[in-house]
């Protein structure tokens, strides 16, 4: 991967082996961007970056599953703030399903097991409240673990 020209970088490209490195590395860097604009509480620049990012796109995605979760949060959160509560829901329901699917493979890597879990009860309460404000029909395993997890807080919120 040395190359000492722009040109160079760029007739190397057709290769396949630089030209997946670069679309990997830029789509990392856009996962990045949306934390960080998450995190400094511009939410539109946020979801501006991620425009064109397809989240159920099983190529980029797959190759690790922590970033899809990250992605998946951190784009779920932003359109929480600025209201768009069906869209959350949408992205939530996504990806909680596919972390269902796949815990027993989470719970095998011990060192990502414990971020892992903590995003999903995060997750799990923002749905809540959520569909709370823009109440939409959820998957039926979603919808169970929400009963499981956060099912004192629905009832206070629907209550209130």
């Amino acid at each position: 991967l040395r190359a000492t020209s722009p040109e160079a970088v760029v007739s190397t490209q057709s290769t396949g082996t630089v030209s997946k490195f670069f679309s990997l590395t830029g789509f990392f860097s856009l996962v990045g961007l949306l934390r960080l604009y998450c995190l400094l509480g511009d939410y539109h620049m946020a979801l501006s970056c991620i425009k064109h990012v397809q989240f159920k796109d099983k190529d980029m995605m797959a190759l690790v599953p922590a970033c899809q979760i990250t992605a998946n949060y951190y784009a779920g959160f932003a359109y929480f703030m600025i209201r768009k509560y069906a869209n959350t829901i949408q992205l939530y329901q996504h990806i909680l399903g596919y972390m269902q699917r796949t815990k027993q493979f989470f719970q095998n890597r011990s060192f990502q097991a414990e971020d892992i879990n903590k995003k999903n009860d995060q997750m799990l309460a923002l749905l809540a409240i959520a569909n709370t404000f823009c109440p939409l029909r959820l998957d039926e395993s979603v919808n169970i673990q929400i009963k499981e997890k956060q099912g004192e807080m629905v009832n206070r919120l629907q209550h209130d």
